[in-house]
């Protein structure tokens, strides 16, 4: 019988490599932080590099692109928050009603809905307040983002200290101006689209007469973040409450909501993302999968610009590897 053996250098690699992943696992939430940091400065840093071409003062940008921002989500807090607390309270309240016009009353309880959903103020009352519970969260992904932003002038003296290699120096730099474009691209065309979507679709909405238009409409704004996905969803309770008041109402919002879409696919994303690399719609959607099941709405999310990232490291690792047979 063969005799196996173990080096104390296996043994000893072994448990520092166990130690390593169990402090990855420790600091899991820091490191969700600073990808989300990441992810942040790569979209803010053209705009800011824009403002210093007008000779203001780098500090100053950033300070200024938060103010826009943080004025930006007070506003629609102000416009949208109340008429979608009302319309969403009124929408679940109708529920038993709207199932039992659409004939699945028989076929579906309404106590299969969670108690929330008919609570929609208290609901968003518990959010706001989770959201200053985690105020420290949020205050520090908004300093670590400042001071990233400051630091990211002095990168190539960063990458000096590292490699001391002016040729590794170049490639890093590209490599890191290429994530930066991906996934900064990605975010401001993210962000864009979901405003698209959600002022088409309550313009569509309201000129159908659809009740509950402001929360449809952010419903399907905000879903929007999901590519391929989103969309779908976001249309089924939108046909649901025209269905509720006629069913050639039910048929025009799905007619909608198929012209939106495709609108969408041909030529807003393709305008709207042509200076980001596009990803396979099955690709897309098992990030997505993934994404949920690892990390939930928030996994799901992260999922498209983690795999950008990875995409380009195994890309330059490919071509690397090349160049060296």
């Amino acid at each position: 019988m063969e005799r196996i053996e173990i080096s104390y250098r296996t043994i000893i690699f072994t448990i520092l490599f166990l130690i390593f992943l169990w402090l990855l696992y420790q600091i899991r939430m820091i490191l969700l932080l600073l990808f989300i940091v990441l992810i942040l400065t790569a979209a803010l840093d053209p705009v800011v590099d824009a403002l210093e071409k007008l000779r203001i003062s780098r500090s100053l940008a950033i300070l200024i692109i938060y103010l826009v921002i943080i004025s930006a989500i007070a506003g629609l807090i102000y416009l949208a928050i109340p008429p979608m607390v009302e319309q969403s309270t009124n929408f679940f309240n109708s529920v038993p009603q709207i199932l039992k016009q659409i004939g699945l009353a028989d076929s579906v309880s309404p106590n299969m809905f969670l108690p929330e959903l008919t609570s929609i103020p208290g609901s968003i009352f518990r959010f706001l307040l989770g959201a200053f519970s985690n105020l420290l969260g949020i205050f520090s992904v908004l300093v670590l983002t400042f001071y990233f932003l400051m630091e990211k002038k002095n990168l190539p003296k960063y990458l000096h200290f590292l490699f001391a290699n002016k040729l590794k120096e170049e490639k890093a730099q590209d490599i890191l101006l290429k994530i930066e474009k991906s996934i900064g691209g990605w975010v401001r065309g993210e962000l864009f689209l979901m405003l698209i979507i959600g002022l088409l679709s309550y313009a569509g909405f309201r000129l159908l007469g659809l009740d509950y238009a402001v929360a449809l409409a952010i419903l399907a704004g905000f879903l929007e973040l999901v590519p391929n996905i989103g969309p779908t969803i976001a249309a089924i309770p939108a046909v649901l409450v025209g269905l509720s008041m006629s069913p050639i109402l039910a048929v025009g919002t799905l007619c909608l909501a198929i012209i939106i879409q495709q609108f969408e696919n041909n030529i807003i994303v393709p305008q709207v993302m042509k200076y980001v690399v596009g990803l396979n719609p099955i690709v897309t959607i098992i990030c997505l999968l993934i994404g949920f099941k690892l990390g939930g709405a928030g996994g799901a999310i992260l999922a498209i610009p983690l795999f950008l990232i990875l995409r380009i490291l195994i890309e330059e690792l490919y071509l690397l590897k090349k160049k060296s047979i």
